[in-house]
């Protein structure tokens, strides 16, 4: 048997936790796909059919995530900004790891 609330759970579930959208894009996700099941409902469908159609409708969760990146610039920039500042830390404290290896080495060896 088809449940609704299950299904639109499972549904939102899924591209949350996919990383596809935060859960605030999610609920507005949600609400779209609410109405179209029952603007489907109201045209004949089952509410199985009009959940299926709907869903569809908003799109694969790639297409979602391709979408919702376009419009938020901003986040992938500190995104990108975050990992360029970790991989810059990483060697300096890398070089410094090696660097006091190193002394250390030569002080032990003289």
């Amino acid at each position: 048997m088809f449940e609704l609330e299950n299904e639109i759970g499972r549904w939102k579930q899924s591209v949350v936790g996919e990383g596809v959208v935060s859960s605030e894009e999610a609920s507005e996700l949600e609400s779209h796909l609410r109405e179209s099941v029952a603007s489907l409902g109201e045209k004949g469908l089952t509410t199985e059919e009009a959940f299926m159609v709907g869903a569809s409708r908003l799109g694969h969760p790639l297409a979602l995530q391709k979408e919702y990146a376009k419009n938020n610039l901003s986040e992938r920039w500190r995104q990108r900004v975050f990992w360029m500042l970790a991989g810059y830390l990483g060697l300096k404290v890398t070089g410094g790891v090696v660097s006091v290896i190193g002394t250390t080495t030569g002080a032990v060896m003289a």
